[in-house]
């Protein structure tokens, strides 16, 4: 029997299922390891920017870019220091708080790694 050109006895073998299983454990266990990987390090990250005023500014970026990300579902990068190297995110921010930032999709960061934000 065939529905759209797929033969639906081989669409539903145990085989494919268990693959397509195997695929989403796979991507939730790595959403739930970045989720705790950045939940248990925080008491151990010193913060990357060193200076006071540069830590305000960046708090006052990631307020103004969660107002662009709520309203106008807007992205920004978000350029973050991991273990002495540079990564740059482009992402929605969701929310932001003195300590964390979450992003769409439900990823949080801490603040204290990220270097500076792009509008």
């Amino acid at each position: 029997m065939t529905w759209a050109g797929i033969n639906t006895y081989d669409y539903y073998k145990i085989n494919s299922l268990k693959g397509r299983w195997k695929q989403r454990l796979a991507r939730l266990n790595r959403r739930v390891a970045v989720e705790r990987m950045n939940k248990s390090n925080d008491e151990q990250l010193s913060d990357v920017l060193s200076h006071p005023d540069e830590r305000s500014k960046r708090y006052r970026d990631l307020l103004n870019a969660m107002s662009l990300g709520n309203n106008f579902k807007h992205k920004v990068k978000l350029h973050l220091m991991n273990k002495s190297k540079t990564e740059v995110i482009e992402a929605t921010v969701w929310y932001a708080n003195a300590t964390h930032v979450t992003l769409k999709g439900g990823r949080i960061i801490p603040v204290k790694i990220i270097l500076r934000v792009e509008y």
